[in-house]
């Protein structure tokens, strides 16, 4: 999954795709994270560009 999301061409449909599958809210994966939940809207919806390794090592 992680490898999945960091070498996406597309990391952000990546993580909202592994989010939907596993029933995370944005919210839910912010707050473990310790990130705001529009962080990861932003990842999402390409607004920002993907963290790389730096947000998995977070988890």
């Amino acid at each position: 999954m992680a490898g999945d999301i960091t070498l996406s061409e597309k990391p952000g449909e990546s993580l909202k795709k592994w989010r939907s599958n596993f029933e995370i809210s944005q919210t839910d994966i912010a707050n473990y994270l310790k990130v705001s939940p529009s962080v990861i809207s932003d990842y999402e919806s390409g607004r920002r560009k993907s963290p790389g390794t730096l947000i998995i090592k977070k988890s």
